[in-house]
């Protein structure tokens, strides 16, 4: 559809308490308009208000208003208005409910609501439902004016305009040519309408902050000024020297550890003076230390000695092995005083940090305990196996003895059923119920006007959701249920038909067999009662005479049938699923 064949837009607010009827009012009364809303104009919620407020003007102008929500998601009507979205418009189509089940007075309004329904599947399909000719006759022929309230991004949107053909567009700026490329060409588009602009906002004008008259006038730098960011000199000073600067001190200092260590010995000084000491704590005066090996320097002393005697250096190699018998070592002469070793207070004493001297390596896996029992364990978890092998050998053996001694059982006599009963797999959904007390009103009522048409009920599972299914049947073959369900149409029993109607559902739960139809229908008001919804199907006894089947349920399969069989488990009922089987 063109956009320049559409009226020009219009501001409308529907909080405003002076609303007027619109020019086109007095010409749908009667008809069926589509109210399409663009994506942003429904998260604003300003669309909804607009529809209910079109609503209410149209009923105040003296028409019977029905509003149809297509609204699949949280912003649909129902939940604004209060109305309970249970069944709705895909309960009509889907399940074939009659349309006065699925409408719902607004309180507090003048207009009617069918909501959406609680399961859609496939919004698109429902729009494009060929129903929706038989349906909008119905409305219209009751004399009401029908707003179908529809979003613009869903895929229905071009074949529901091609049915309803008078049309009214919710928009915001910037979507009006998308909505316009949706619509079919024989729509008339009767009035375009926006959300009322938001009025500007005036900023308030924020007061200066006071000013003490006696304080300076703020120094005001320019972003041009030049600021001399040069470092200072005593900054420079202390800086890390890096790269190779640090590499050459660090060698240096290893190379006057080394040298001060491997240098050949000199003559004893008569009176050397002793190392600068740095008090420690105000503990008396301890004297010099004497370096010792690590072993010996990390462990303490038996007994605190007042005067450890003058420092000595001995080689790496003495150290770290102390020899078997004391010698006498030689005087390696003064330390120069950035290697000498630095006192820490320790328990007992004073303890030294070991020299610097090249890193040292140590093997971690060396550090760890060594695994105890390893091989005990090796050997217990290899018995084990083998004994578990052993014994599900002799297992199997004995089986394997047992199954020959003992005979083949005789197979059971199976009696061969005398007469025509069959599988009967196919049935028609009707429609479908949430609350079991409306859906065995409506088979009873099904029952009282088809007499000769079987009608019942199996419930099933939407999500977490317990849900009753109204069928017709059950049927041989897909031909005998398509005519039924041509049948149910032109009795209009049904409103629509899609191709989930014909149903294939061969299992079912057998509740018992009787020999006659009192008895049979005597137990059938006995589960109702429990809540299990059954029927009976006519059927032939094996030895040829009549023959009255109880089932509960019909479903395609195991996995669909679970829902039955914790029901019947509840009641205390057998579970045996079946084929459903009658003549």
């Amino acid at each position: 559809m063109r956009l320049n064949a559409w009226p020009p837009a219009e501001s409308f607010d529907p909080r405003a308490s002076d609303l007027t009827p619109l020019p086109w009012f007095e010409e749908v009364a009667g008809r069926a308009i589509l109210v399409v809303a663009s994506a942003r104009a429904r998260r604003e919620d300003w669309s909804a208000a607009t529809v209910t407020a079109l609503a209410e003007n149209l009923a105040a102008a003296g028409a019977r208003v029905l509003v149809a929500d297509l609204t699949f998601d949280h912003t649909n009507l129902a939940d604004r208005l209060a109305v309970p979205n249970d069944e709705g418009l895909s309960d009509v189509f889907l399940y074939g409910a009659s349309l006065g089940h699925v409408i719902h007075g607004v309180p507090g309004h003048g207009f009617d609501l069918v909501p959406p329904g609680a399961f859609v599947p496939d919004p698109a399909d429902l729009m494009r439902d060929r129903g929706w000719d038989a349906l909008l006759e119905e409305i219209l022929l009751q004399g009401r004016t029908l707003l179908v309230y529809a979003g613009a991004e869903v895929a229905g949107i071009t074949a529901l305009s091609t049915r309803i053909r008078d049309v009214v567009v919710l928009t915001s700026s910037g979507e009006a040519e998308a909505i316009a490329g949706l619509l079919s060409d024989a729509c008339r588009v009767h009035s375009v309408l926006m959300p009322p602009a938001p009025a500007p906002s005036v900023p308030s004008p924020r007061p200066a902050p006071a000013r003490d008259p006696e304080s300076p006038e703020p120094e005001v730098r320019r972003a041009d000024d030049e600021t001399d960011r040069a470092p200072a000199k005593s900054f420079e000073q202390l800086r890390i020297p890096r790269d190779a600067e640090r590499e050459a001190l660090i060698a240096e200092l290893r190379a006057r550890q080394r040298a001060a260590l491997m240098a050949p010995p000199s003559e004893p000084s008569p009176d050397p003076a002793p190392a600068p000491e740095t008090p420690l704590s105000p503990s008396p005066d301890l004297g010099p230390a004497e370096v010792r090996p690590p072993s010996q320097s990390l462990s303490p002393s038996p007994s605190p000695s007042p005067d450890l005697g003058p420092v000595e250096v001995r080689p790496p190699s003495q150290s770290l092995s102390p020899s078997p018998s004391p010698s006498p070592s030689p005087d390696l002469g003064l330390i120069p005083p950035e290697l000498l070793l630095t006192r820490r207070p320790g328990r007992r004493g004073v303890a030294l940090e070991p020299p610097i001297t090249e890193p040292t390596f140590v093997d971690a896996l060396s550090l760890q305990p060594p695994r105890k029992g390893r091989r005990a364990l090796v050997f217990g978890l290899s018995f084990l196996t083998v004994a578990v092998v052993v014994v599900a050998a002799w297992i199997m053996v004995r089986r394997h003895l047992d199954a020959a001694e003992v005979p083949p059982a005789e197979a059971p006599a199976v009696l061969t059923p005398v007469g025509s009963a069959k599988p009967l797999p196919y049935a028609v959904a009707v429609e479908a119920h949430q609350h079991l007390p409306l859906a065995l009103e409506r088979v009873e009522s099904l029952r009282r006007a088809e007499p000769q048409v079987g009608f019942y009920i199996a419930p099933f599972l939407i999500g977490n959701e317990l849900w009753y299914r109204i069928l017709a049947g059950p049927v041989a073959d897909s031909g005998a249920g398509s005519a039924l369900l041509t049948y149910l149409l032109d009795k209009q029993h049904k409103t629509g038909a899609t191709p989930n109607d014909l149903r294939r559902d061969p299992l079912a739960f057998l509740i018992g067999d009787f020999r006659s139809e009192g008895d049979a229908n005597k137990r059938r008001q006995e589960i109702e009662a429990l809540g299990i919804p059954g029927y009976i199907v006519p059927s032939v006894a094996p030895d040829g005479g009549a023959l009255y089947r109880l089932y509960a349920g019909a479903y395609s399969g195991t996995a669909e049938a679970n829902i039955m069989r914790q029901l019947l488990r509840s009641a205390g009922l057998p579970d045996s699923l079946v084929e459903r089987t009658g003549r």
